[in-house]
């Protein structure tokens, strides 16, 4: 099957995981399927990292095509970025129900 369109399928699969692959951004994740839009400062204020540490891991998330921007308010001078899932994040979501429940059959 080398050289098929599914090795770009596969490839683009793959990146979404590893992008994915950390609990931090399988929370942010979570949370946005939740809310439906999710800053970084909103994540810090819940206690799930420092601004600085979501601001990297949304980045991460947005650059690996599993978030996109949502909107962008402005208050203050100040500019909070609100972001959305992606279809890609969606779909990554959307697994984690199915996974946790096969890592707890496997023990």
């Amino acid at each position: 099957m080398e050289g098929t369109q599914d090795d770009g399928t596969l490839a683009g699969v793959a990146a979404a995981i590893r992008v994915a692959g950390i609990p931090l951004r399988l929370e942010i994740l979570r949370m946005m399927r939740e809310r439906r839009r999710l800053s970084p400062s909103q994540f810090a204020a819940g206690g799930g990292a420092t601004l600085r540490e979501s601001a990297y891991h949304f980045r991460h998330l947005r650059d690996g095509g599993l978030i996109v921007l949502h909107d962008v308010e402005t208050s203050g001078g100040t500019a909070q970025h609100f972001y959305a899932l992606s279809p890609m994040g969606r779909a990554v979501v959307g697994v984690l129900p199915r996974l946790a429940k096969a890592l707890a059959g496997a023990d």
